[in-house]
């Protein structure tokens, strides 16, 4: 099993490399979560410029407890009013009150 977990650490790590490489910047930051490494993820988010993407990398540092990273990309996503209640919604679901507030506080401003 722990040689498995090497394996696919290996091949995550590979992945990163490539995508990097080819500047295929959705990819990059899929496998930059699945390694945990959120900061990164956030940057390939930018050079992405997805909704998609940014809700990923959101919606992953929501969950890993990364909150000033998830307010960065959460701000590229409640633009559009739907975007807001599924982002709203993931953070109520999850329990995270406070920093749902602090969404629907930073949404004003835009």
């Amino acid at each position: 099993m722990l040689v498995i977990a090497y394996m696919m650490l290996n091949c995550m790590k590979r992945k990163k490399i490539i995508f990097a490489f080819i500047s295929n910047w959705a990819k990059l930051d899929i496998t930059l979560v699945r390694l945990k490494q959120f900061q990164g993820a956030v940057d390939a988010a930018r050079k992405a410029n997805s909704l998609k993407t940014w809700k990923v990398v959101c919606f992953a540092c929501v969950d890993a407890e990364e909150f000033l990273l998830a307010q960065i990309c959460r701000m590229n996503i409640i633009i559009q009013v739907d975007d807001l209640e599924e982002v709203s919604d993931y953070y109520r679901n999850r329990g995270c009150f406070n920093e749902l507030i602090s969404l629907m506080e930073s949404g004003l401003g835009l």
